[in-house]
């Protein structure tokens, strides 16, 4: 594993922090900022953003304190055994509960444009068998597909939101807020939108598996403010395009941005199916970094040597947890679920155990041992 992870750069770790972070949840993300703020929705992105930079920055200071352990390690030996594998069931917890969802948005994404009539156990469990063999494979392989992947993921919304600016009307986007005065649950659905922020706590398992520790942390940090401009860059090029009112009523607002700036040109006439094409891609990075991930720190955890069949055996409950989401209304509630888990290893925990970190090496210093002397 330590051979295969020394060729792991700044660049993939930014390219592995967006590969998890861009999923297919960022094609709905215009719609829940406008049901939330109306034409003020793309100042939310920025807001929420910067609250999760100062995670990615908490998180990656957290690891920095132990290059040589994973999560798994250093929190059972800050918080003792018992309370350490809780946290560290916790961030699995999330890593694997982020794939039920995204297949099932893959599955209503193909359904919608590519395969209508596909049945969904088909799609569902066709993708859940490339999802677990890729999962198995070793990391620098894991890496580099990524990093082919979510690039041209990124170049092709990139595209599509550029060509919307033909038709971008400024005034959509006045910063007034302008909300419908729905009621507090309903704004609570909209909170999956962290979701989009919450790709950074993959660097705690990591740290040991690269060569320059401190990379790892400016990368960290590099990654959450590229991720924060391009879905602000995005948000804002929808509502400009559509207006609050139209983008909070649709289901799939980046694919109907898609279908408005088509180009008569043949090789690009049907742009959203580009887009479609290129954005299952990234819902697949998402899912097999989680996966990945899953197995990564189940393995460490139960001090199993192997990993490459975990994947093979959790794919049952994945494909069951998944066909559960039933409909948009079912994996909606899900994610904001999820947004909690996503909050408590975004920000809470690792602010919990860097300050317990911060605390034990402060009682173990020489001045600390002067001052109980005197």
């Amino acid at each position: 594993m330590k051979k295969e992870t020394l060729f792991l750069t700044s660049r993939q770790i930014i390219l592995l922090i967006m590969g998890l972070s861009i999923s297919g949840g960022t094609l709905i993300l215009p719609g829940r900022c406008a049901r939330i703020l109306g034409a003020a929705g793309w100042l939310l992105v920025p807001a929420v953003g910067l609250l999760f930079l100062f995670g990615a920055w908490i998180t990656a200071r957290l690891g920095l304190l132990f290059p040589g352990e994973t999560l798994i390690e250093f929190s059972r030996r800050l918080v003792g055994r018992p309370l350490g594998v809780l946290v560290s069931l916790v961030f699995i917890s999330f890593f694997f509960l982020i794939l039920p969802v995204e297949i099932r948005i893959l599955q209503e994404v193909v359904n919608i444009s590519l395969l209508p009539r596909a049945p969904s156990w088909f799609v569902t469990g066709a993708f859940l068998l490339v999802l677990s063999y890729t999962a198995s494979v070793d990391f620098d392989t894991l890496t580099q597909v990524n990093e082919v992947l979510i690039e041209i993921c990124i170049a092709v919304a990139l595209l599509v939101a550029l060509l919307g600016w033909r038709f971008f009307d400024p005034v959509n986007v006045r910063p007034v807020f302008s909300g419908d005065g729905r009621e507090l649950t309903a704004y609570w659905e909209e909170a999956g939108m962290v979701l989009a922020f919450t790709g950074y706590p993959l660097v705690l398992l990591v740290y040991p598996f690269t060569r320059r520790p401190r990379e790892v942390s400016r990368a960290t940090v590099w990654a959450l403010v590229a991720i924060v401009l391009m879905n602000t860059f995005f948000v804002l090029t929808v509502l400009g395009v559509f207006g609050h009112g139209e983008t909070a009523g649709q289901a799939w607002p980046g694919l109907e941005l898609a279908k408005a700036v088509n180009i008569e040109v043949v090789i690009l006439e049907r742009l959203d199916l580009i887009l479609v094409i290129s954005w299952l891609s990234a819902i697949f990075t998402t899912c097999f970094l989680a996966y990945f991930f899953v197995a990564f720190g189940l393995a460490r955890l139960l001090g199993l040597r192997r990993r490459a069949y975990l994947p093979w055996a959790l794919a049952p409950l994945v494909y069951y947890l998944s066909t559960a989401l039933n409909n948009y209304f079912v994996w909606n509630r899900w994610l904001a679920y999820l947004s909690i888990l996503a909050v408590l290893t975004g920000l809470v925990l690792p602010l919990f155990l860097l300050a317990v970190a911060l605390l034990q090496r402060w009682l173990a210093s020489p001045a600390h041992a002067e001052e109980e002397k005197e």
